[in-house]
């Protein structure tokens, strides 16, 4: 006997305490026999995305009306609540406007939009704070309006959205919503009912269950059969990857920290930096999607610009051996789940990128195989790359299991060197 729940409108994944039938029961009730016939309790905790935070979730927050450009721009995060800081009078209103020297004492509301999801605060004379708790239909205005010395007064709009991307759910970021059903073919399933929390027990199956990830569930059978087992399945899909922010991109932008791609020489927005350069655009990632649309590589060496051997002896790692430079297709990214460790330093290296996040919509940091690394350097140049003059780069690329392919970096030469020896590590992404 099976019981599935599953989600109904987020993308949630719903993971389950299962209680075998031979523990103790909730409540006080006696240990579960299988000759009882009568009746069984069965306790699941449901352990949602809100407390897991395991599925990924992105949000797009946009700002506008500010006079200081920079501050109307749109941030990228992954999870709510969040709080945006204006510091500044050009931030808030040019106070030039109204006063050229002493204070000016601000006050902001929210005026409309929002869905109770956004407030405003002063907390200073000139620094704003804005607080956004889930996403909202439409957009949110807060009024700020300004009083200087000599009383002469200023007001301006500050406008604010906050739409779910890349999976998130676009209802209440602190519930989910899910159903309970039985499985096909299960005998006396009209027998069963399903309370959560404190709520009225109903009949399966039901659906629009909500809750914040701490309720309990709770199943009772109704009818006369034995019942030998109850076991609770998620038919909650994979996580959705966030969506990409990059727009457009061209050989030579930087990827900034808030995964949007910029022009080399633009200057980024508060609190953003560089992170990636932009090294091949095209659909030839060796990835799959949603990472196929290109490659950027970090914008200095792994592991602090030290060395590191491919591993740790020269042993056979499994890979599909590239027998010459000419390279098949293969993907870098598929080695992190099993490299990531001491035994393979370069791969380690790759992936930790000196402590560096990877952006929103981007994969993670990887070491790019001989393939990928072929198809950046024919699109960039290989003095285009920014790696250390004359090192030498492993890729994730084996030769045989002795040999893994690296190449120099002054004339682009690959060699198949033993792996026990200490190459240069440079992380790459793909998007």
């Amino acid at each position: 006997m099976k019981i599935s729940i599953k989600r109904e409108q987020s993308q949630a994944g719903l993971s389950f305490a299962e209680r075998e039938n031979r523990r103790s029961l909730a409540g006080g009730e006696s240990n579960f026999r299988p000759q009882v016939k009568n009746k069984l309790l069965l306790l699941l905790a449901l352990l949602m995305t809100a407390a897991t935070g395991a599925w990924a979730q992105g949000y797009n927050v946009t700002f506008g009306g500010f006079a200081e450009s920079e501050m109307n721009t749109t941030v990228n995060v992954t999870s709510l609540p969040y709080t945006f800081t204006a510091i500044g009078h050009d931030a808030l209103y040019p106070w030039t406007v109204i006063s050229t020297s002493g204070n000016i004492f601000y006050n902001a509301t929210v005026t409309s939009g929002g869905e109770g999801k956004v407030s405003a605060n002063i907390t200073y004379s000139d620094e704003m704070t804005i607080t956004i708790t889930g996403p909202f239909e439409g957009t949110a205005t807060i009024h700020v309006t300004g009083e200087d010395d000599e009383n002469r007064s200023i007001s301006t709009d500050i406008t604010v959205t906050c739409v779910a991307v890349g999976g998130a759910s676009s209802g209440d970021s602190g519930d989910q919503t899910y159903s309970v059903t039985m499985k096909d073919g299960v005998k006396d399933a009209d027998k069963w009912t399903v309370k959560v929390g404190e709520g009225q027990a109903q009949a399966l199956p039901i659906g629009g269950l909500k809750g914040d990830g701490s309720e309990t569930v709770t199943l009772q059978y109704n009818g006369r059969l034995k019942v030998k087992g109850v076991k609770a399945t998620s038919d909650a899909g994979a996580p959705a990857a966030p969506a990409s922010l990059i727009a457009n991109p061209v050989v030579g932008q930087i990827i900034g920290s808030d995964g949007k791609n910029y022009d080399a020489n633009a200057t980024l927005p508060t609190g953003v930096t560089a992170v990636a350069k932009i090294c091949y655009v095209g659909s030839e990632t060796g990835e799959a999607a949603p990472y196929n649309h290109g490659l950027a590589l970090a914008l200095s060496d792994a592991n602090d610009g030290d060395p590191c051997t491919w591993n740790t002896s020269n042993t056979d790692a499994g890979h599909t051996k590239q027998a010459n430079y000419i390279f098949t297709e293969e993907s870098g990214l598929q080695y992190n789940d099993t490299h990531n460790s001491d035994t393979y330093p370069a791969f380690q290296a790759a992936i930790a990128n000196n402590g560096t996040a990877a952006p929103t919509g981007c994969s993670s940091w990887f070491l790019p195989s001989g393939y990928q690394w072929k198809k950046m350097i024919g699109a960039a140049g290989l003095d285009n790359l920014g790696l250390t003059w004359g090192g030498y780069y492993w890729s994730s690329s084996e030769n045989d299991a002795n040999q893994a392919w690296d190449f120099d970096c002054y004339e682009g030469i690959w060699y198949n060197s033993a792996k026990s020896v200490g190459d240069q590590v440079r992380a790459c992404l793909a998007f």
